[in-house]
């Protein structure tokens, strides 16, 4: 994968070199004086010499190319962090990234729906009851090939071969190829593409394509969210005895999480939920929030950025928001590593904290 610097990181790396050249330039200047003065004895090697070199002109002349030095490498750092600034926006064409993506997607969607039907699987495991498929691994391949012909200054982050890439500033496309491959492998119709766009380590479009059903999600940020370019709304559900919620046991089997999932599944059914659903898969739920089939999503055990960055543009511009289920903070910016997110409408979403971390006085959750 290749990864380039962010402006920030352009611009400092510029100062840098500008700083060391201007430095050797100043030293290269008053070289012949500093010899000078210590053959007449004026200072001993290895001593300061500035405070030794006075007299009007001599002081006067340095005076003056410190203060064009200063003002030669100001005007260079503002045109470094300009011009960083400017190429980075060039960059990203949102609309060209919609469309590169929304292709991709359909294309790994195919291989897919293809190799279901044949039963042409190789099955690996990750470590314990993570697996990964030999389709996984393909798809990854003509999503990444894809993007990176299209967008080869962009950084990119995908579960099977770059996930620790960190997330920085600059335009990082995060990929599942395959988010529900567990159903994928046992031909549970809850599996899907994912294909998310990060600049300055905010989701900015999602592309989520389900090939079981055929329908394509996608989402800008200020744009909207669309299925099969229909717009989508989360729904109004304001109390648990109005919701569905849908949550997923991770991979984990630590006692302590799977104690803690228990225990927020207990939370809701003592707050009278409508009802809870499992699906398996990640972007899925987070597709089906956006789109009101489900009032809510919530889990503390999801694998990576890969299976948040789509559905987070998709449920937010649906409407709803993404916070953390602990504390109800935003998600974003979003940071590497494991994911915990509660999505929703607004109010739902407030209601399904206060019975899983605070307190109620209320058992349905009504106000």
């Amino acid at each position: 994968m290749k990864n380039v610097g962010t402006n920030r990181e352009r611009a400092r790396q510029l100062r840098t070199l500008l700083w060391s050249r201007e430095e050797a330039r100043e030293s290269e200047r008053y070289e012949p004086a500093k010899k000078s003065a210590q053959r007449n004895g004026d200072v001993k090697t290895g001593q300061d010499i500035t405070s030794h070199l006075s007299g009007p002109n001599f002081a006067c002349r340095r005076q003056d190319s410190l203060r064009s030095y200063k003002y030669r490498r100001d005007c260079a750092f503002r045109s470094c962090s300009a011009s960083c600034d400017s190429a980075v926006k060039m960059e990203v064409d949102l609309g060209k990234c919609l469309e590169v993506a929304k292709r991709l997607a359909l294309q790994a969607g195919k291989v897919q729906a293809g190799a279901r039907r044949e039963g042409s699987l190789s099955i690996v495991s990750k470590g314990g009851i993570d697996l990964v498929t030999n389709i996984d691994k393909q798809c990854e391949k003509i999503v990444f090939e894809g993007l990176q012909e299209a967008f080869p200054e962009h950084n990119f982050i995908g579960e099977e071969s770059a996930p620790d890439v960190v997330l920085s500033d600059a335009p990082t496309w995060c990929v599942d190829p395959v988010d529900g491959t567990t159903n994928f492998i046992h031909n549970f119709p809850m599996f899907c593409v994912s294909i998310g766009l990060c600049v300055g380590r905010e989701p900015v479009l999602g592309v989520i394509f389900d090939p079981s059903r055929g329908e394509l999600y996608h989402a800008v940020k200020g744009r909207g969210a669309f299925c099969q370019n229909n717009p989508i709304h989360v729904d109004n559900a304001s109390s648990l005895n109005e919701a569905v919620v849908c949550t997923n046991f991770g991979h984990s089997r630590d006692p302590q999480v799977v104690q803690a999932g228990v225990d927020a599944m207990q939370a809701l059914l003592k707050g009278n939920v409508r009802g809870i659903r499992m699906t398996g898969s990640c972007c899925m739920a987070m597709c089906h929030v956006a789109r009101g089939l489900v009032s809510s999503y919530y889990e503390s055990d999801i694998g990576g950025l890969w299976d948040v960055v789509a559905g987070t543009v998709i449920v937010t511009e649906a409407g709803g928001v993404v916070c953390h289920p602990d504390d109800d903070r935003p998600t974003i910016p979003l940071k590497k590593g494991k994911q915990r997110l509660c999505c929703g409408n607004q109010q739902i979403v407030e209601v399904i904290h206060q019975h899983q971390y605070g307190h109620s006085d209320n058992s349905d959750g009504s106000k």
